[in-house]
């Protein structure tokens, strides 16, 4: 489950979103923790490869987005 911090450090992010569907993302988030630490993961180690934040998050959104579409339905 995602803690206090957690959630208010991703509000900060998203701060342009509607509330309505931050709470949705943090509902995907609770429902499937493993996937999305996995993605995180993944993240940090193409990062670690020389790539910024943005273009690793985009590079692994791609690689999962089959299964990033059965888990948001």
């Amino acid at each position: 489950m995602l803690n206090f911090f957690t959630k208010a450090l991703i509000k900060r992010q998203l701060k342009d979103m509607p509330e309505a569907e931050i709470e949705k993302i943090f509902t995907v988030i609770e429902k499937n923790p493993a996937f999305f630490t996995q993605m995180a993961a993944n993240i940090q180690e193409k990062m670690k490869s020389g790539m910024s934040q943005e273009e690793a998050a985009k590079a692994i959104i791609t690689e999962s987005g089959e299964d990033m579409k059965k888990i948001l339905g």
